[in-house]
């Protein structure tokens, strides 16, 4: 049950982190931002090039938004970042208490 919750934490620590980033970059950074819709646009047109079935293509271009491939990328980039942080810490607090 812990774990579950943790897990859950991070998961919604990660998407806020995230959200903060774009926003952050958005405001100083535009043409970062700019620059990873464009890829995430480009992404999208690999995905959907793959010469699916299209009565599954379909459903892929519908669904899938530049916009969100972004702000997966951007969860995904916090996530690892958060595995480090956590593990960095984990380690302190074992050095810190003498189990290493």
């Amino acid at each position: 049950m812990v774990r579950t919750i943790l897990a859950a934490g991070n998961m919604i620590t990660a998407f806020i982190l995230a959200i903060l980033t774009i926003i952050f970059l958005g405001l100083n950074y535009p043409p970062a931002v700019s620059a990873s819709l464009r890829w995430a646009r480009s992404a999208k047109d690999v995905i959907t090039g793959t010469g699916l079935n299209p009565s599954y293509n379909v459903w892929l271009e519908f669904l899938l938004e530049d916009r969100q491939l972004v702000f997966i990328g951007f969860t995904i980039i916090m996530r690892m970042l958060l595995a480090l942080v956590t593990y960095t810490g984990m380690r302190i607090r074992d050095r810190v208490r003498g189990y290493d």
